[in-house]
């Protein structure tokens, strides 16, 4: 896929799949307001298909707590592609939820859409996040193999 940044910065890029790569380990250890506090941008936005969009972190945080109080759920996060310039960046990945609550795991796959930029303090947080479900009818191949 082409990138939409100006020209790669292959150690934003890294700093970006760095950042990401710590969500599903806060998000699965339940340490929820750690997540959102290194993930997210003080006015992160998370637009998620099942719910009203939440501006800004305490927002995220309630969100995705709820998410976590489901009880046995965790996510696994793939990453397509990323790009990155010196100041912003997105990235386009994949993810499945796991419902372990029922007698037999459910799991639901799905794609994401997060946009980054780099903050005063050097740090890279997630300024936008969209994530949405995938139809198993209409996409047989979800996962990136």
């Amino acid at each position: 896929m082409a990138s939409h940044t100006r020209s790669d910065n292959p150690e934003s890029v890294r700093a970006i799949e760095a950042v990401r790569a710590r969500w599903p380990v806060l998000f699965n250890s339940k340490r929820i307001v750690e997540l959102c506090n290194h993930f997210y941008a003080a006015d992160g936005v998370c637009i998620p298909p099942d719910h009203e969009i939440a501006k800004g972190r305490p927002e995220c945080i309630s969100l995705l707590q709820g998410y976590a109080d489901l009880g046995d759920v965790t996510f696994k996060l793939g990453v397509i592609e990323t790009h990155a310039d010196d100041a912003t960046g997105y990235l386009i990945g994949n993810y499945v939820f796991y419902d372990c609550r029922g007698p037999k795991e459910v799991t639901y796959e799905g794609r994401t859409l997060e946009t980054y930029r780099k903050e005063a303090d050097g740090s890279w947080k997630c300024s936008v996040d969209m994530w949405h479900h995938l139809d198993p009818a209409v996409i047989k191949n979800p996962i990136p193999r």
